[in-house]
């Protein structure tokens, strides 16, 4: 497991840990004191979503490079085949040139087969016969030291992909332990909304005000093309200009706003962050894979000063824990993390790292 595995993965025990010991909010207690817990609660469950997404961009990270391996190791054991096809090819000729030369091509004396007219031609010709020996025998050795180079080939690339699944399997299980503490918290929440509910009356007028503003937004996102979710009301009329293929880009990942977050999804129903941002891109023509840090790599890197829209931003190293799209005045289209949707949102300074495509 790599090192930023490891990180993630002891950042997922702290949390679960910290879940473990946090006491549970006795009922009556003062309304002061139930609204800093759900305060408390709510933080530690964006937390832990942030944690998420960035895990499933580990994940999809590991199985890109699963599929890697495994196109390696297809192609080896093709050349491992073709290498003993070869060699099985060449071992039966010399075998029939052997036999000729040593049995006498059938007859039991070796000088019958042989059509001489002197001492010398047959001298001649057991030379030949000794040369062409020793060249198979150099050629068989050749073919037998390639061969086992690439038998070791193909055993280090099935020591990588073990190595490469053993990672994405403990990615996997750190995620859901992640999303057990996430469950547990979200059931705590709703614990001690109900105590503050059942404290005050004004609990519940705020609830229905938080609920009338939810409605109202995911109504701005469906007036903008954006689904049925939550998001932030942004003119398309106002995107500065950009080039054709950005636009298209742009456009697909505004008429996704307000679909819910999925991780290791990429459409139509569902998205994860780079999920969003590779099938936007794909219905501009620019093929992407879906991993931010595959996506990072494989792009031109560019300064924020630059940035256009359609460009991505990306957060962790080598862009491996998230990506946006940016659509211009300092505004992105994203899909944050699980429990949110896909919304436009100002771009935050912890995103240091740019890239643009097509």
């Amino acid at each position: 497991m790599n090192l930023r595995v490891a990180r993630i993965v002891a950042v997922v025990a702290v949390a679960v840990t910290a879940l473990a010991l946090a006491p549970l909010a006795a009922g009556g207690s003062p309304i002061d004191d139930k609204k800093a817990e759900a305060a408390r609660l709510q933080a530690a469950i964006d937390s832990n979503g942030t944690k998420i997404d960035a895990l499933s961009e580990q994940y999809n990270g590991a199985v890109y490079r699963l599929q890697q391996l495994d196109g390696q190791i297809a192609e080896a054991q093709t050349r491992v085949k073709a290498a003993q096809e070869n060699f099985d090819k060449l071992k039966s000729v010399v075998s029939t040139r052997a036999a000729s030369l040593y049995m006498g091509a059938g007859t039991s004396d070796p000088l019958a087969a042989i059509d001489v007219q002197s001492i010398n031609d047959l001298g001649a010709r057991s030379k030949y016969a000794a040369a062409a020996t020793s060249r198979d025998h150099d050629i068989m050795a050749r073919l037998v030291t390639s061969k086992e180079a690439l038998q070791t080939q193909r055993k280090q690339l099935d020591k990588d992909r073990s190595q490469a699944q053993i990672e994405k399997d403990k990615i996997s299980k750190a995620r859901a332990q992640l999303q057990g503490a996430n469950a547990q918290q979200q059931s705590l929440l709703s614990k001690t909304k109900t105590d503050i509910a059942s404290l005050v009356k004004k609990a519940q007028d705020d609830a229905r005000a938080a609920q009338a503003a939810a409605t109202a937004a995911r109504q701005r996102a469906v007036s903008n093309g954006g689904g049925n979710g939550p998001g932030v009301s942004f003119p398309i009329g106002s995107i500065p200009p950009t080039s054709p293929r950005a636009m298209v880009a742009v456009n697909f990942a505004l008429a996704q706003v307000g679909k819910p977050y999925a991780y290791a999804t990429s459409g139509p129903a569902t998205y994860d962050c780079s999920g969003l941002t590779a099938a936007a891109w794909g219905a501009a023509g620019v093929s992407l894979p879906h991993y931010s840090g595959a996506q990072y790599d494989t792009l031109p890197h560019i300064p924020l000063s630059a940035l256009q829209p359609g460009d991505l931003v990306f957060r962790g190293p080598g862009g491996s824990q998230h990506v946006e799209m940016y659509i211009g005045n300092g505004m992105v289209v994203t899909a944050p993390h699980t429990g949110d949707f896909v919304k436009v949102a100002p771009m935050l300074s912890e995103l240091p790292l740019a890239a643009r495509p097509g």
